[in-house]
């Protein structure tokens, strides 16, 4: 299975978005899976992969991811074709971080 979150994108915002340390849990009874931190400036656009990793099951440590743009995408899929997982909670922090990009 495969799911694309986002994007996610604050409102009115002025300048660069500094996106890091990503949390997740998943369902401890289920298996893990893979994922990709997607960015890029434009909302309307899925971004490139700025990140990507294994989320295992239950409570995983912080990722300390590092990628900067307007919006932000994640997606999850399962590590082997036969495996479930279930997400549960996913977090990741913004920071403002100097001016807009101009195209």
């Amino acid at each position: 299975s495969e799911v694309l979150i986002g994007p996610l994108a604050p409102n009115q915002t002025p300048g660069n978005i500094r996106w890091s340390r990503l949390d997740a849990v998943l369902a401890s009874d289920q298996g893990g899976a893979r994922y990709e931190l997607l960015v890029n400036d434009t909302p309307d656009v899925v971004g490139d992969p700025a990140a990507t990793g294994e989320f295992e099951s239950g409570t995983n440590a912080t990722q300390p991811v590092r990628a900067r743009g307007r919006a932000v995408w994640m997606r999850l899929r399962n590590r082997q074709a036969s495996a479930r997982w279930a997400l549960e909670s996913l977090s990741i922090k913004a920071d403002i971080s100097g001016r807009k990009r101009r195209p």
